[in-house]
């Protein structure tokens, strides 16, 4: 069964991505693949999204140490304290090890340390990450071959009626299987 429909992201966030140490930490975000993570933040949820195009969390020339830290904890508050798509900025920046800027409202050191205390989770995260990336990979070629196969206008199947549905036949299989295998691995069992 899957585990939410909530939106993620399409398309990677260059920008800097921000939560709240302890506040966004979602077990939810860490249970969502790749493309609904990034669709919460592509999606227009993300609230750095509406600022000026200059990082608020950058360090200004003329700034100490300190008074940067102070005001970056605060622009950490103002901005990722409420934003609906921190756990999803934080998750994607542990997945994809982005410890650089703020990041689902973690500074670097936050995300480094938070990503060796989950490196386990991390590591099954990617892997389940790239297995979908896979299977789509497959999906996609299995549609390109049955279009191939259906084609009314190819000349290799023009002569032989017997072989083009036997071609398509092959294919359409292929598809069906891997669909139903990926609908079993995300708990919805093979369709009737």
């Amino acid at each position: 069964m899957p585990t939410t429909n909530q939106p993620a992201a399409a398309g990677r966030h260059t920008r800097h991505q921000h939560s709240s140490p302890a506040s966004h930490h979602s077990p939810t975000a860490e249970t969502m693949r790749r493309p609904l993570l990034q669709a919460a933040i592509a999606n227009g949820h993300c609230s750095l999204l509406s600022l000026p195009a200059e990082d608020p969390f950058e360090r200004e020339k003329s700034e100490t140490t300190e008074s940067w830290h102070t005001r970056r904890q605060l622009t950490i508050q103002n901005i990722c304290g409420g934003c609906p798509a921190a756990a999803a900025c934080e998750e994607l920046a542990l997945r994809d090890r982005a410890y650089t800027g703020v990041r689902g409202g973690l500074t670097e050191e936050e995300l480094r340390q938070r990503a060796r205390k989950q490196a386990a989770r991390l590591a099954a995260a990617r892997k389940a990450d790239n297995h979908l990336h896979d299977q789509d990979t497959q999906i996609r070629q299995a549609y390109r071959q049955l279009n191939r196969a259906c084609a009314v206008n190819s000349d290799r199947y023009t002569a032989s009626t017997p072989k083009r549905h036997a071609a398509v036949t092959t294919a359409r299989s292929k598809l069906a299987h891997l669909q139903a295998a990926r609908r079993t691995e995300n708990g919805w069992g093979a369709q009737r």
